[in-house]
């Protein structure tokens, strides 16, 4: 699996929980297939919510990093959001921010519907922002006197086949989510 340390120990994480809650399942006397007919999907979204969180936290701090420090206050929101869809991953539960927006919107549906508008708003933030080009040098192009906007490419465009599935993942775990 692609994505880094970070990203490796979200998807570790999520299995332990997967093997916790099915082992909670065999001392009830329910089988494996009973448990993946109960949580099977569930073991999925959670998987994805972790994963998806660990990529927001990376993109928060690559946002930071990025501008120098200007952009930090937007890249530590992201960074927080990220935090939190990831530790409600790994305890299967819904995050602390859709429980906000629930109570905010008093519906439950709206809420998660808002909530997944923000991930899935901040995934193709990070997926189309503008950085710096790579020459085959593999360095930064750098105008000398102005910022040359041929300079810039889209994100993805940078980003490894792998990691563009697990986004894809991830993605379609929130809209999933958000609809259920």
């Amino acid at each position: 699996m692609g994505g880094g340390k970070f990203a490796n120990g979200a998807a570790s994480a999520a299995f332990t929980q997967m093997y916790n809650a099915e082992n909670s399942y065999a001392q009830k006397g329910t089988s494996v297939l009973g448990f993946f007919k109960e949580e099977g999907v569930n073991v999925l979204l959670w998987t994805g919510q972790a994963v998806g969180g660990a990529g927001q936290v990376m993109l928060g701090g690559a946002i930071c990093y990025g501008s120098g420090g200007l952009a930090c206050a937007g890249g530590a929101l992201i960074g927080a959001k990220g935090i939190d869809n990831f530790q409600a991953g790994i305890r299967g539960t819904d995050s602390v921010s859709q429980q906000l927006l629930i109570d905010v919107t008093g519906n439950e549906q709206a809420g998660t519907l808002v909530n997944a508008g923000l991930d899935l708003g901040s995934s193709a933030f990070g997926l189309l922002r503008r950085v710096p080009k790579i020459n085959a040098f593999g360095s930064v192009e750098r105008s000398l006197f102005i910022r040359n906007p041929s300079l810039f490419e889209p994100a993805f465009r940078q980003t490894t086949n792998n990691l563009l599935r697990i986004e894809a993942l991830t993605a379609g775990t929130t809209a999933v989510d958000g609809v259920r």
